[in-house]
């Protein structure tokens, strides 16, 4: 597997706003998706329009060009751009609407930007534990929690900063040899998704509280899967290429839910909001109805290979 290959893995958090959940913002289709502009030079200098962080916002990682660039959502208009970031392999965003920007270091490690909604760079942090491929916060106390792929040699850890800063504490993974996912739960349960070995993959599971990650071992059982995330309530696993498992996980137990089917083979990471789950693969991104599956009723692909793409959404 190579570094283009492993870099499917996408954080995309993406929120639909309603005029009753989310401040009075008028209801807005997926299908939006489909407006947004092929693609945005990454040249010049680094710009954010002056009233970006009225809406909100989707960060679209760029990493053959070292950029982040910034549309409007769900309107699809380019509003900023973030240059000279450097190999961007992912990117997550919080609770806060604050986003997180992972990139490789020329010599080992990583370089993590904390950027504003719609603002400036709030802090750099240096992970030097790994090469980080994927990245979420905990919404229940902010700690950020970074995957790392660890020399080339298929070993990973995780690092935690606790609310965002500091020294991170290092977590191992008994299963997970390369990320491809990670996520928070409601509660602060951590679960990183990955490739186990050549031909497996799985899932890892950091109870709120504990100090030892463990097998995530849900029947039935994903083991080929792309990665996990939390959303609507519960987790869910893509397996490969196709086959979709979603679990409720509370006191430390998962429940089955039900299965569903994509037809779409590509999935390389994905988000489930509400009515909606979002899928990329390569440099496309896919819009599927939740739980229903089937055929995408949106797709988007700029033409420009995507890293990582995250939502950031305004709080009053």
């Amino acid at each position: 597997m190579n570094r283009r290959e492993v870099n499917y893995a996408i954080a995309l958090c993406v929120a639909l706003t309603t005029a009753a959940g989310c401040g009075g913002h008028a209801s807005q289709s997926m299908g939006d998706l489909a407006s947004m502009p092929r693609a945005a030079t990454a040249q010049g200098s680094s710009w954010i329009a002056r009233n970006a962080s009225q809406g909100d916002l989707l960060y679209v990682g760029q990493p053959d060009d070292g950029a982040v660039t910034i549309y409007s959502f769900p309107q699809g208009q380019v509003v900023g751009q973030l240059l000279g970031l450097g190999y961007v392999n992912n990117l997550c965003s919080d609770d806060r609407g604050d986003v997180w920007i992972m990139a490789s270091l020329s010599s080992y490690g990583s370089r993590l930007y904390e950027y504003a909604h719609g603002g400036r760079r709030i802090t750099t942090l240096i992970d030097s534990l790994g090469e980080g491929w994927a990245c979420g916060v905990d919404p229940t106390t902010g700690d950020l929690a970074v995957a790392n792929e660890v020399g080339g040699d298929y070993r990973s850890n995780v690092a935690i900063y606790a609310n965002g800063s500091g020294v991170p504490a290092q977590y191992a993974m008994p299963d997970v040899d390369w990320p491809f996912s990670a996520t928070y739960d409601n509660v602060g349960d951590l679960f990183v998704g990955g490739q186990v070995s050549v031909y497996d993959a799985g899932t890892d599971w950091l109870p709120r509280g504990t100090y030892e990650f463990k097998r995530f071992k849900a029947r039935p059982n994903t083991r080929t899967h792309v990665g996990a995330q939390w959303g609507d309530k519960q987790l869910t696993e893509i397996a490969h290429p196709e086959l979709i498992h979603r679990y409720s996980i509370a006191n430390g137990k998962a429940s089955f839910l039900g299965s569903m089917t994509l037809d779409v083979s590509r999935i390389r990471n994905f988000v489930v909001h509400q009515r909606y789950l979002i899928a990329s693969g390569g440099s496309s991104i896919y819009v599927f109805n939740f739980p229903d599956g089937g055929s995408p009723t949106e797709t988007f692909a700029p033409n420009y290979y995507v890293s990582g793409i995250a939502l950031s959404v305004r709080r009053n």
